[in-house]
Parts: C-alpha cells; structure tokens; sequence
C-alpha cells in the first residue's frame, strides 16, 4: 500500500487539518501518517486560538515516522511558527522526499492568522525551492506574490511570480468569474493549465483546502502526474461541496465518502 505524510494542525472539529487530511487518504486508498504541528482550539464557528507544539515534538514525531515508514508523499499544512518550517524543511531535506505538497495555510476563513507574522517571508525561502506543489487560494496567493487577483491575467501573472520564487508548480484556486463559474490556474515551467468549474456558492465548505491538497497528495502517492492528481482532487471535492454535512452551529462541512 502507497503511504502519504499530513505535517499540520489538529482541527478538533474533524472538518480541516490532520483529521480531513487522514480522512481523505483514507478515501483514496492510501494509508495516511501524521505528525501534528499545532492544536487549533476551534469549532465549526471558527478559531479561537493556536497553541503551538514546540519544535522537538514535531521534529521527533518526524524521525520515528520516516525511520520506519517509506513514505511516498508529503503534504503540509498549517505551519505556524518559524520553527515549524525549519523542522519540516530538514526533514524534507535529510529524508530526500520527492513529491512535497505545500498548503500555504495563512489566515483562517473566519480572519484569525494561521502563521507568525514573519513566518511567511520564512516559508517561501525555505520550503517553496523543496515542493513539487504549492496550492494557495486567492487571498493566499495574493499575499505570497504581493499582487492583487481581480482577473485571469492576474492570475497568471501570480502564478507566474509565486513559481518563479521556487517550486516547481503552483495552483491557485478560486477566482469567481461573472458570478456563476470558478477558475483554478495550475502554472508550472510546462505551461498553464486552466480548470473551470460551476461556482456553487455557499458557506459550507469548512476544510476545502486541506481536503483538496490532501486529494492531491493522495493521487501523487499513487503514482500520478501532478495535472492529473490535480484534476481528479478537484472533481471529489466539488462533488463533495454539492452534498455538505450541516453538524454544528457555524459552517458546515465536507461530507467525505
């Protein structure tokens, strides 16, 4: 059995982080490890607080799981602190990991910050030139690239500037065009691939970026090539969205079958 590696935070929800991202391997026949960064004290309503693992637990949760397990792909996912990333990028490092998904977890949907403020800056130096995939969303991409998305040649242009800082391709997801169709950009030294989609609107979609990013390490542990990972994560997770589970009192979620 092919094996993927969540590096995240714990949504003690079971909507995002380490639980959607086992849960979606799982789904897609691949036995999923994990080694939690931080705790996300959260409900379906949002955040309230991170408390942070210190560096040495996630560092050695790392040495036991690449010790033991050969381990054919990896996806991050909230890293909050600086030592986060460092620890993620020598274990990446010294582990020769191929296939590195990262999910450039920023700001939460309900606006709390996800990373340290000087966390981001540290992240595109350290790990971007490591990953086969960054996969930002909108509000994401546009801070890592610094410029405003309002357009499909903006979101070329991002893409383009976000690649050009490292990995080797990036998706951006997200950009609503007339209010009835959604477009992904999936940019890479290859070309740009342009995905569309019905927009489906709606407030239950809690966990859509890790489940997306965690389809697409699932189907590049299996063996696929990144366009066709990407295109088959996004057609499970836009089934997904049409078919929500409401079980709390803020935003419902992703009922993964």
């Amino acid at each position: 059995m092919r094996i993927a590696l969540t590096i995240a935070g714990s949504d003690p929800s079971g909507g995002a982080g380490i639980q959607a991202d086992l849960k979606t391997f799982m789904r897609f026949g691949i036995h999923g490890l994990s080694a939690i960064t931080s705790i996300a004290i959260q409900n379906s309503s949002g955040v309230k607080r991170v408390a942070d693992l210190k560096d040495h637990l996630l560092e050695e949760q790392l040495e036991v799981l690449f010790s033991d397990f050969s381990v054919n792909a990896v996806k991050t996912g909230m890293l909050y602190s600086k030592e986060n990333i460092l620890t993620v990028e020598r274990a990446l490092a010294k582990n020769n990991v191929a296939q590195y998904i990262l999910d450039p977890i920023i700001i939460s949907s309900s606006g709390f910050p996800l990373i340290v403020p000087d966390g981001q800056s540290l992240m595109k130096e350290r790990l971007f030139p490591l990953a086969t995939l960054v996969t930002p969303n909108l509000k994401e991409a546009e801070a890592l690239s610094g410029l405003s998305i309002s357009d499909e040649e903006d979101l070329q242009t991002a893409a383009e500037k976000i690649c050009s800082q490292g990995p080797k391709a990036v998706l951006i997801k997200g950009l609503v065009v007339g209010r009835e169709r959604i477009v992904d950009l999936l940019y890479s030294d290859k070309g740009a691939f342009r995905f569309e989609s019905e927009w489906l609107e709606g407030r239950n979609i809690h966990g859509a970026g890790c489940i997306l990013s965690a389809a697409i390490t699932a189907s590049l542990a299996s063996g696929k090539e990144v366009r066709d990972a990407v295109e088959i994560a996004r057609s499970y997770v836009l089934e997904r969205i049409r078919s929500p589970l409401v079980l709390g009192r803020g935003h419902g979620f992703l009922y993964l079958t």
